[in-house]
């Protein structure tokens, strides 16, 4: 596996300046967290005076320890003027009528992707970001997808130290509830009186009170004390204990965001067979449109310029071709013939087969160079997707096709397999999914653990179908030693660390921690995936077929626009990665 692939992909979605980062804090924080850690964000309780002092001391202490701090205001406020008037920092913000309006009709997906796209906007220009909430409810949501630590400050203006103390508490609950680490509670202008009452009452419930920025200090002193005001090394043990936790974390926006960027940059040549469908036409238009990739419809040209013009799509950038009258086609049966001749498969049927099966033909598209990868069974099942690149796109040795699908949960993204291919797995197939999944998770970005599952966790069980998890586990770490593999593992012991510390005894590089989770057979593993998908709202990318020589990926008959649009561009970094191999 080249690793210059994966490094590529994360450092689109972080921001990879990390020279600068490596100096943060003067104390508290491990060399790795300083690089790793990309944002702090703020979530203000109570009524707020507009000068945010607090606010400002933060900026102050980091652009001390990083001078290259951004500031982003996620929602237009009063406070981004106090910001860029002390600091000079100017923030692109989503306006809050824009906000009101998408959450008005339910749209918060919408609000959180408008957000995060002003962050990436800011973070690509910074090493490190002060991320200013709305101090409001929507703030858990958007920590979670920013993959930022928390620090609640407690604008203590008005209200007593009880009420301000109830309000943080809820506030903080809040954040955990959507799994969001809070690094600490601070206090925003308040009396020295107060100040100390909400230390003494944080204190005693166990959680960290950094200190406060006391009322009548101006926007310069806060600006340029904040260690004299308030714990930095409290603020850095906090943060460090969030890294610790976030290595386990890929959040959805992120990775999502890391494979649009590497499409953009190196936009690959995508075949869609099925021109008939209308939701494949509305993708190509938006692919094309957003520059994901370059795209190939297969069909009548003059009946996609028609239904083009019906859906209001502009395919003005969408290469057309009709196999029946393609200059192509004698190639692609002279290939076709070459690569089944031990079948007996004569021209006359390889011409029938390229011109009524728009799989075989796109597939033979894929084979010679002419497209870079092939999406197709938004009107075919996925048999008929993948038997083409079964007979023509196998690689020479032993070959298993195989799939898994990312699944997106809010706060980070985990790796199915098979759940689409392969309904009674040898251990020798077991082994050569585990291999092939934890290659395509490592391609994507993912530092691979990798839990074989079954209903018994190293030995609590026993039968055949645990002894061949066994088995397929020591085929795993003979053939492909550099990978963190496991099991057999019950679910939970492999994603639960209080778990796995139960029933594992001692330090295990997967359980508690795995992000690539292999079924022992079709039944389970699709049953579960859908079970997950249908139970929790997750996006489920996939499936993402694994095993051939070039990507050949397929639809479900039931698939979105927005679920052909990130096929593609999956199928667009594995054609990347296929790339950076044969180099």
């Amino acid at each position: 596996m080249s690793g210059k692939l994966q490094q590529q992909l994360m450092g689109f979605a972080l921001n990879g300046r990390n020279s600068v980062a490596r100096k943060m804090f003067s104390r508290g924080l491990s060399t790795e967290a300083k690089a790793k850690i990309k944002s702090v964000y703020v979530s203000e309780v109570g009524v707020s005076s507009g000068n945010t002092p607090f606010l400002l001391a933060l900026l102050g202490y980091f652009q001390k320890h990083i001078p290259s701090t951004g500031f982003y205001d996620a929602v237009a406020s009063p406070k981004a003027a106090a910001v860029e008037s002390a600091f000079g920092l100017k923030s692109k913000s989503v306006s809050s009528a824009d906000i009101n309006k998408f959450l008005a009709s339910g749209k918060q997906d919408e609000v959180l992707d408008n957000i995060f796209e002003g962050y990436m906007a800011v973070k690509s220009e910074k090493d490190f970001v002060v991320v200013q909430g709305t101090g409001s409810e929507i703030d858990a949501k958007i920590a979670l997808s920013l993959d930022s630590p928390v620090v609640i400050s407690v604008n203590a203006q008005s209200g007593n130290a009880d009420e301000l103390y109830s309000a943080a508490l809820l506030r903080r609950q809040l954040f955990l509830d959507n799994k969001v680490e809070v690094a600490g509670v601070a206090a925003s202008g308040a009396s020295a009186e107060v100040t100390a009452a909400l230390k003494s009452k944080f204190e005693a419930a166990g959680i960290t009170f950094i200190g406060g920025v006391n009322a009548g200090v101006s926007a310069e002193e806060a600006k340029k004390s904040f260690e004299g005001l308030v714990s930095g090394s409290a603020v850095a043990s906090n943060l460090e204990k969030y890294f610790k936790a976030s290595t386990l974390r890929f959040p959805p926006r992120f990775f999502t965001y890391g494979i649009n960027a590497a499409c953009k940059k190196d936009p690959q040549h995508i075949v869609l067979p099925e021109s008939l469908d209308k939701r494949v036409l509305t993708a190509a238009a938006e692919i094309t449109a957003r520059g994901l990739a370059k795209v190939t419809l297969l069909g009548d040209a003059t009946y996609v310029a028609e239904e083009a013009k019906k859906l209001g799509l502009d395919l003005s950038n969408v290469n057309v071709i009709d196999p029946k009258t393609s200059p192509k086609l004698q190639e692609y049966i002279d290939i076709l013939v070459e690569k089944r001749k031990s079948k007996g498969l004569t021209p006359e049927q390889a011409k029938d087969l390229l011109i009524k099966d728009v799989n075989f033909y796109g597939t033979l598209m894929v084979t010679v160079g002419d497209a870079d990868g092939m999406v197709s069974g938004a009107m075919h099942t996925t048999a008929a997707t993948i038997r083409p690149g079964l007979q023509v796109l196998r690689p020479k040795g032993d070959f298993l096709c195989s799939s898994i699908f990312f699944m997106c949960l809010p706060e980070k993204v985990l790796v199915y397999g098979d759940c689409a291919v392969n309904p009674n797995p040898t251990p020798k197939d077991l082994a050569v999914i585990a291999i092939n999944s934890a290659d395509t998770a490592a391609a994507f970005g993912f530092d691979p653990r990798v839990a074989m599952l079954s209903y018994s966790t190293l030995g609590s069980g026993a039968g055949p179908d645990v002894a061949a998890v066994t088995e397929a586990i020591a085929i795993v770490r003979e053939k492909r030693p550099d990978i963190k593999v496991e099991g057999p593992l019950q679910y939970d012991a492999s994603i639960d660390p209080s778990i796995a510390g139960v029933k594992i005894k001692g330090e295990n590089p997967v359980a508690g921690k795995a992000n690539v989770f292999i079924f022992p057979d079709l039944n389970t593993g699709n049953n579960t995936y859908k079970a997950v998908q249908q139970s929790t709202g997750t996006v489920a990318m996939g499936p993402v077929i694994q095993g051939f020589t070039k990507p050949v990926n397929d639809l479900s008959r039931g698939c979105t626009v927005l679920d052909i649009i990130n096929t593609v561009t999956i199928t667009s970094i594995q054609a990347q990665f296929d790339k950076k191999k044969a180099n």
